[in-house]
């Protein structure tokens, strides 16, 4: 359709009103300046570090802008601690800092840190005089605002929330952790630890690949203790607001705690869970928790085997499993006309007994072995014994293999035939055990993938 130039200039006229022409900039730049999340600035004897918003309000870049710090007003016992980055010092109470252009049209923020303020000798909340900040910029004049300052014995205050007890659910359970800001002032966390016992494993849903695992065993996916896992965590907390560490995306735990057929049991094992913080902590008691979970019953069988010669005795405990011996004691008895010498790792109640014991587990299808000496000389035919006790929780499912007897100088090794058949050892045991964290890890992900489609 054609216009006539009349409808033509009466609609040029109602566009005008209703899409005016953008309005060009023609005024300085208006800076302005607050406290993230406060009007006062507290600081405790382990310090802290004000957090200042700077925003152009304007339509105008500003360019060459600068912030400036004055501390002149600061209560005696308030102490200059540091300066940013991007700031230096100009004098004893003066702190400058320079700031990148700040674009006009609501899009020009910075956020800075330009000191940090100490009170060593703080004993309550008391006000503490102020800190004056001046913004400037190549286009406009300098305004300047005065923040009060309290002193506080409790500014930084981040907790790590973590259950005394979990599950167990089968044989993984979620592990729940949250990050709690009880301070004063917003607070950033750095990095959060994790200490696995011997027994039980861990497996982050996240995969966080910048995770650092010290010790313990990698079976696939996961990492079975004694094993302690250092994250990163970078998460900015109001007061008062808490961060739940969750899978990305979902509502399960991220860290997730699993058990398999090797865990022995029925036992309570113990883990821990630190949380660090940027600045340091106020209540540092509840950066750090403590939790348990239980272990359901198991079995194992050990069996021992004994090899003599003319004046020793080489004993071999072998775990046959399916669980781990969570240590051992063997107790020997010397043949008639002999005693035994002094041995490392054991005590002799007399001089044809020793005791021995260790705490070292007993992985499934490995073994142990000592060597003991022996002084005199046997009367003939005397036998002499190696019991093994002490394995740990787990039911021994064929006590009668436990015993050994020797003969010195038969040559002939005796004991160790078990109820379990051969022992297992080498890539058979830890196929076995990848094997049973792989049905593990099977039933992770099927609840994983179940929780996700429900929350669709």
């Amino acid at each position: 359709m054609r216009l006539s130039s009349g409808a033509a200039a009466v609609s040029a006229a109602a566009a005008l009103l209703l899409f005016p022409a953008p309005a060009f900039a023609d005024g300085p730049p208006v800076l302005a300046v607050k406290l993230a999340q406060h009007t006062e600035i507290r600081v405790s004897p382990t310090g802290a570090t004000p957090h200042f918003e700077i925003e152009n309000t304007s339509d105008t870049t500003a360019t060459g802008v600068t912030l400036t710090v004055s501390v002149a007003d600061l209560a005696p016992g308030v102490n200059l601690d540091g300066v940013g980055p991007g700031c230096a010092e100009t004098d004893a109470v003066t702190v400058r800092c320079t700031l990148p252009d700040l674009v006009g049209s609501g899009g020009g923020f910075a956020y800075v840190e330009p000191v940090s303020l100490v009170a060593p000798q703080a004993s309550a909340v008391t006000p503490a005089g102020s800190l004056t900040i001046t913004l400037d910029s190549a286009e406009s004049s300098a305004i300047s605002k005065t923040f009060p300052v309290h002193t506080t014995l409790r500014g930084t205050d981040m907790a790590l929330k973590v259950p005394s007890r979990v599950g167990p659910h089968g044989l993984y359970t979620n592990l729940p952790l949250t990050v709690v800001n009880f301070g004063l002032a917003r607070e950033r966390t750095k990095q959060f630890t994790i200490t696995i016992p011997q027994g039980i494993g861990i497996l982050d849903l996240n995969a966080d690949p910048n995770c650092r695992y010290l010790g313990g065993t990698a079976v696939e996916q996961s990492h079975f203790g004694p094993v302690t896992v250092v994250c990163p965590l970078d998460v900015d907390l109001d007061p008062n607001a808490q961060y739940d560490l969750e899978e990305s995306g979902g509502d399960l735990s991220r860290f997730i705690l699993l058990l398999d057929k090797r865990t022995p049991g029925p036992l309570t094992y113990r883990g821990k869970a630190t949380l660090e913080t940027v600045n340091p902590d106020d209540d540092p008691s509840n950066n750090t928790g403590t939790f348990t979970t239980d272990a359901a019953a198991n079995k194992l069988d050990v069996t021992v085997r004994a090899q003599p010669t003319t004046d020793s005795v080489t004993w071999t405990a072998t775990d046959k499993g399916p669980s781990a011996a969570t240590g051992w004691t063997a107790d020997l008895v010397a043949p008639a006309g002999t005693t035994f010498r002094r041995t490392p790792g054991c005590q002799a109640p007399s001089a044809t007994t020793l005791h021995c014991t260790s705490t070292d587990w007993i992985p499934p299808g490995a073994s142990v072995s000592r060597t003991v000496r022996l002084d005199g000389t046997p009367t003939a035919g005397a036998a002499g014994s190696v019991t093994i006790s002490g394995t740990g929780p787990s039911t021994e499912t064929h006590p009668a293999d436990n015993k050994a007897g020797f003969t010195l100088g038969s040559g002939t090794a005796t004991g160790g035939q078990g109820g379990g058949g051969l022992p297992i050892t080498g890539p058979s045991a830890v196929g076995g055990a990848v094997g049973a964290v792989g049905v593990v890890l099977f039933g992770v992900l099927l609840l994983f993938a179940g929780r996700r489609r429900s929350a669709h």
